[in-house]
């Protein structure tokens, strides 16, 4: 390898014996010119860059990877990012939750739900799904599409990005288990 861009040149010179004589051939010696250029640094991500801030030098996926929970609160590094938590400091209080409002249904109105994910804004290449099963414990079925997000301020968190799934829940449908799953780019 090289230890850094530039041209080089390195001489070569081949030694070798033919089968059944015993004197060595020696080839004259060959320059062989490398230009070797510096290895092109992809631009970084927004989580690449919150990783970075939060663990400098660190590159141990166990402790800055996006499944990882190194305070160990229960909350994955993505969803830390997400939602504006500090993940070196178990149950930090979220800058941004989901929420959910039920509609228990009257003479005009259906029953359902309305579940609303916030993501901060600085966590521009996340995107929550949400994720339903019959049982707590799975298997979950991700609910399609996700719907577009919508900015709006508050007071603590100057930007964020809301998305609202609303979902008709009828009569006799039985228990269902929700849950937002966070992805960074199109990738879970």
């Amino acid at each position: 390898g090289f230890t850094s861009n530039g041209v080089y040149r390195v001489w070569l010179q081949v030694v070798g014996r033919r089968t059944g004589e015993a004197t060595n051939l020696v080839s004259a010696p060959t320059p062989i010119e490398f230009q070797v250029e510096p290895v092109p640094v992809a631009p970084k991500g927004a989580f690449a860059r919150w990783q970075e801030g939060n663990w400098p030098g660190i590159s141990d996926h166990g402790v800055i990877g996006a499944a990882s929970d190194p305070d160990r609160d229960g909350r994955a590094n993505l969803e830390e990012y997400a939602t504006g938590t500090d993940p070196k400091v178990a149950d930090s209080a979220p800058a941004v939750a989901p929420s959910i409002a039920i509609n228990l249904g009257g003479e005009m109105d259906a029953r359902g739900l309305r579940i609303a994910s916030l993501v901060v804004a600085t966590a521009s290449d996340v995107t929550p799904l949400l994720a339903t099963a019959q049982a707590a414990t799975g298997p979950w079925r991700r609910l399609e599409p996700v719907p577009a997000a919508v900015e709006e301020s508050l007071e603590s968190v100057p930007v964020r990005r809301r998305w609202t799934w609303t979902l008709a829940h009828p009569e006799n449908a039985g228990a269902a288990f929700y849950r937002v799953e966070y992805v960074l780019g199109t990738e879970p």
